[in-house]
């Protein structure tokens, strides 16, 4: 199997879980999420992926959405074209928040 494909099923049943387990709130949850989309952001399939994420668990972002939209929204313009279903998707995050 590819890495990439089992990095997405293990984070397909981790991050539903996240929630519950974290001890302080989602502050650990904000900080990484952020971290990877302002540093790893830079190479386009990372932060396609992250934004993925995002956007399939948006239930367990929404309490941490105030600290992730600005950062989204900038990141918004490196993807470009290249993913245009994310692009898509996206607009919807933001409404239902």
């Amino acid at each position: 199997m590819e890495a990439r494909t089992v990095v997405k099923q293990a984070l397909e049943i981790l991050t539903p879980a996240i929630q519950g387990r974290m001890e302080d709130g989602n502050g650990m949850l904000t900080h990484w999420t952020k971290k990877i989309i302002v540093e790893e952001g830079h190479t386009v399939a990372q932060l396609v992926h992250i934004l993925q994420l995002v956007v399939r668990h948006y239930k367990v972002y929404y309490p941490v959405r105030h600290h992730l939209i600005p950062h989204m929204v900038n990141s918004l313009q490196r993807l470009g074209f290249t993913s245009t279903f994310l692009l898509l998707d996206m607009p919807g995050y933001f409404i239902t928040t």
